[in-house]
Formats: structure tokens, C-alpha cells, sequence
């Protein structure tokens, strides 16, 4: 396993860093300057998210020249706006499914976070399930919000390399209470605490 990939899969597992040797570390840190040089503004949107940052760094340099080229092209679909669009189109054309699912961790991932801050904001009380993405009233009547949930849901649940519980992991790195509040479809609600929580819409 290349070293860079080590890193990834390590963190995938929740190791910490003394699992990592300083030959793993050096070449992240080399490889991270290198690509900060040559395309800073993608890298600096892919700090956002750890993991995502790791594999990237440990891709093929075709991959990684191609998720540049589609950032240089199409940046909003990194954001959290509503973007429209979609990047199969481009990476069909480029037959790089590698890059096309980076873009995609990237996107789904600023979604979540964009949701889960918002549920934090004005949902606790609620499950914080599939449904209240899609269909909770005050997430479809925020107009920063809106639909932000449905495309997240349809959008992971058509795909067969993610999943809603793979990006949850993604969001972890950097909302680490997503993991007590997220309630995957089927999953009994963890969280200890003596509170009543509701599904979404009901009294």
C-alpha cells in the first residue's frame, strides 16, 4: 500500500498519528507542498475535509490533474450554494471515476455540514434522520438551505462507491458531534441524554 493511501486507510479506522511513520509523514508534507503549489486553491478547498485531502494527496497525478481542471471550471459545485449541476458529464468524458468520486466526498460533505450546523441551530429536538434533511418544514423554508437535503440524500443514495454513513465520517473530522446526533434509516437513536426528541412535523 503506498504510503500516502497507508495515511488514508489509517484514518479511515481511527488511528492516531503515532500509527504513522515519519517516512508516511514526510512524503504527505512533501506532497502537500508540491500540489499547494500547483493548484493552491483547490487544496486550500480540500483542507476543509481531512480525509478527503489525504486520499486526494495519495491519487494518481492524472486524477489529481483532472479534479484541478474540473475545479478551474466548475468551483460553485464546491461550495455550499445551491449548485444546479452535476460532474458527470465532465468526468464521463475523462473516464477518471477516482477524481469524480473526490468531487463528490468534497460536495456531499459541505452539504451535511451545512445541514448539521443548521440542525444544531434550530433543529435539536428533532431526529436528525434522512427525512429532516429532505422534508423538515424550517430546513425547505430557509432560503440558504432549501433543497440543499434532498439533493444530498438522492444524490449519495443513487451512488454504489458512498455512502450517507461514509460521508457522515468525512463530516466527523470536523463536526464530531454529527456521530451522536446522525440517525441512519433503520437505526434506533443513541444519544443518552433525557430529552424527548420528535420525528420531524410532529407535535
Amino acid at each position: 500500500m503506498a504510503d500516502i493511501r497507508r495515511l488514508s486507510w489509517l484514518m479511515s479506522r481511527e488511528r492516531t498519528i503515532e500509527d504513522v511513520s515519519v517516512g508516511d509523514i514526510s512524503l504527505v508534507v512533501k506532497t502537500l507542498t508540491e500540489e499547494t503549489r500547483k493548484r493552491p486553491k483547490l487544496v486550500a478547498n480540500l483542507e476543509r475535509f481531512p480525509r478527503v485531502l489525504c486520499e486526494y494527496l495519495g491519487a494518481s497525478d492524472y486524477t489529481k490533474e483532472r479534479l484541478g481542471e474540473f475545479y478551474r471550471l466548475e468551483r460553485w459545485y464546491f461550495s455550499d450554494d445551491l449548485y444546479g449541476g452535476d460532474c458527470i458529464r465532465y468526468f464521463s468524458a475523462s473516464k477518471d471515476k477516482g477524481a469524480e468520486l473526490l468531487a463528490r466526498k468534497c460536495r456531499y460533505a459541505t452539504q451535511l455540514v451545512k445541514l448539521f450546523d443548521f440542525y444544531l441551530e434550530k433543529g435539536v429536538g428533532k431526529r436528525f434522520t434522512h427525512n429532516y434533511m429532505m422534508y423538515d418544514a424550517d430546513v425547505r423554508a430557509d432560503g440558504k438551505i432549501n433543497t440543499t437535503g434532498l439533493q444530498l440524500v438522492k444524490g449519495v443514495g443513487k451512488r454504489h462507491d458512498i455512502s450517507m454513513e461514509d460521508v457522515v465520517e468525512i463530516v466527523a473530522d470536523v463536526r464530531p458531534a454529527i456521530r451522536e446526533y446522525y440517525c441512519a434509516p433503520g437505526q434506533k437513536y443513541s444519544r443518552n441524554e433525557n430529552v424527548s426528541f420528535v420525528d420531524f412535523g410532529k407535535k
